[in-house]
């Protein structure tokens, strides 16, 4: 089975991030797989793929590709006019999959993307469509999109040009024009449709016209949307949707389409003014590779693993920000999934969600290795959460890659072990359990909730008994002089040269249990300048707001462009300097 990764133009200098999976024979229609808009773009991604794999299994190609503003395609969400751009790149690989293959693909797309299949209707002759879980009117989406960020507390301020999305924001043009929008489409053309619906999603308007055209409609109803549309950690892929996709789509007759329609030839790289990526696989491990056209020859790459189970791009888009703003101050970069996620080249049915094991460590040096014989003088290992985890063992586990630094974000944990939970090890739940109860500590509210449930106090007793216990084992260690997993380790990593350093967010969890568990040792190496400390204002977990995404990316830039010449602790605009472990 061939897999291709490319960047196709779309017009306006623009590209967007393409997979391709080739088959050799086409038994049935080639099918274009379009990502959901807003924040279940990162949630569905393992659907997705998972859907072409099976696909490409049963002899069909498939295309999956980022919208523009998404993943590793060009442009920005918060661009007023990306309405428009999604739908040309809809069109433009639309266009390119039919040239490739000489045959009319079929279409497939999910939730609000549903909204923008009319101007690809309109303009091209397609051998089927798919709706899965539509959203039929933008008005519901944008509401939708607002309810997320109040459940989130990050609203944008009334007069903030964009709404916060989730993480994935949204100029209020854009969001003005989709309330506008319904899903309304009349082919000139017989399409036959398949719509894989909610049992609460009963009338779908935009079916009549389908009907006038002398289509087949099928509708599929099912309850699998609220499992596959979590985080990517708890995402559920709906097999059985899948199966319904595959015998559907697998059944759709090929259609040698006679329109012209235009081909964009793919590029295996993409530049922009300031620096170009490239698809980079190092064994099972896949990544995007960003160079700055102007290099900072001394300057280690920045390796950047998953965050959580989510795939490169990183959550927020994080990573691919971070990438492309560290290309402006001369720092290549590679931000990676690791074997068993994102776009990482597993057989179908293979993927999982696991956002920490035991392999994920070895996966990181292995690109780290492919980096070295690149070019790189050295590497720099920065990772948040659960890619801090891997990020901290790689560089312990692995002392003959060159490691300069570690920059490890949010951590929850530094430590896992088999049985513990791949999601949520045991130490992260200690450190989140902590948190909980001591921010519940001062709520009245809380209180009663405690006397009124003897449940609660069984929870609470084990909580006490568990913390009196690592209370005791920490006097006992300073008495007795021996040190905790995580002073050993940190005194082999920093006795080897490299700098630590730590960003957090206000409130969490991992920050106190850390220290904790560094002791005199932590604290010892803070005052020397080996590790260093510094907290993002206004940020949460996987910074979902665009000012603190920024401001840490900020910082970031900062740390590493000094990563050769100074070791003490930064501070910048929006940061606090963190002494608590002096």
């Amino acid at each position: 089975m061939k897999q291709h990764t490319f960047w196709l133009p779309t017009g306006n200098s623009g590209a967007v991030f393409a997979h391709w999976f080739d088959v050799d024979t086409h038994r049935a229609p080639p099918v274009v797989l379009c990502h959901p808009i807003g924040p279940e773009y990162m949630h569905c991604h393992t659907t997705l793929r998972q859907l072409a794999l099976q696909l490409q299994a049963a002899g069909q190609a498939a295309l999956v590709f980022d919208l523009p503003g998404y993943g590793n395609s060009s442009g920005q969400l918060t661009e007023p006019g990306i309405l428009g751009d999604w739908e040309q790149a809809l069109i433009a690989v639309t266009g390119w999959v039919h040239r490739t293959c000489d045959l009319a693909p079929a279409l497939l797309a999910m939730r609000a993307s549903c909204l923008l299949t009319p101007a690809v209707i309109s303009r091209c002759q397609l051998a089927g469509l798919v709706w899965w879980y539509p959203h039929t009117r933008g008005q519901t989406f944008v509401r939708d999109l607002n309810l997320i960020d109040r459940q989130l507390h990050s609203e944008a301020l009334d007069d903030a040009p964009c709404l916060t999305g989730g993480g994935y924001p949204m100029h209020r043009d854009t969001a003005a024009q989709l309330e506008q929008r319904s899903l309304t489409v009349e082919p000139d053309y017989p399409l036959n449709t398949l719509v894989i619906h909610t049992p609460e999603h009963k009338r779908i308007a935009a079916l009549a016209g389908l009907e006038a055209a002398g289509g087949q409609i099928e509708r599929i109803s099912s309850t699998a949307l609220s499992g596959m549309a979590r985080q990517a950690e708890a995402s559920v892929v709906p097999q059985p949707d899948i199966e319904h996709l595959i015998a559907w789509l697998g059944s759709q007759p090929r259609t040698a389409n006679a329109q012209q329609l235009e081909k964009p030839a793919p590029k295996e790289s993409w530049q922009s003014a300031g620096f170009t990526e490239t698809s980079l696989r190092a064994g099972a491990v896949f990544g995007i590779l960003t160079r700055p056209l102007r290099s900072a020859s001394t300057a280690p790459w920045v390796l950047i693993p998953n965050t959580g189970a989510g795939h490169h791009a990183g959550p927020n888009r994080l990573h691919v920000d971070l990438a492309r703003q560290l290309a402006a101050q001369g720092i290549a970069s590679v931000r990676l999934d690791l074997a068993h996620l994102g776009d990482s080249p597993q057989q179908a049915q293979a993927l999982s969600n696991e956002a920490y094991n035991l392999t994920g460590r070895d996966d990181l040096a292995t690109m780290a290795r492919a980096v070295i014989d690149l070019g790189a003088p050295a590497v720099t290992l920065l990772g948040v959460c659960a890619g801090a985890y891997n990020a901290f063992q790689a560089a312990l586990a692995h002392p003959d890659v060159p490691v300069a630094g570690l920059t490890l974000i949010n951590v929850q944990t530094l430590y896992w072990q088999e049985g513990d939970d791949s999601r949520m090890p045991s130490g992260a739940q200690s450190a989140l359990t902590s948190a909980q109860y001591a921010q519940s500590s001062s709520n009245p509210k809380a209180w009663l909730r405690l006397l009124t449930s003897p449940q609660k106090w069984v929870n609470v007793g084990r909580y006490l008994v568990s913390r009196v216990g690592a209370v005791a084992l920490s006097a006992r260690n300073r008495l007795t002089r021996q040190r905790s997993p995580l002073e050993r380790d940190l005194s082999r990593l920093t006795e080897r040269g490299l700098v630590v350093r730590f960003v957090f967010s206000p409130d969490e969890p991992g920050l106190a249990a850390l220290q904790e568990a560094g002791g005199h040792t932590l604290a010892q190496l803070t005052r020397i300048g080996q590790v260093s400390w510094d907290q993002v204002e206004q940020a949460d977990h996987t910074f979902t707001t665009g000012v603190s995404r920024q401001r840490l990316i900020d910082h970031l830039c900062q740390q590493l462009a000094l990563v050769d010449h100074s070791s003490s602790t930064l501070s910048t605009t929006g940061l606090r300097a963190e002494s608590q472990a002096s």
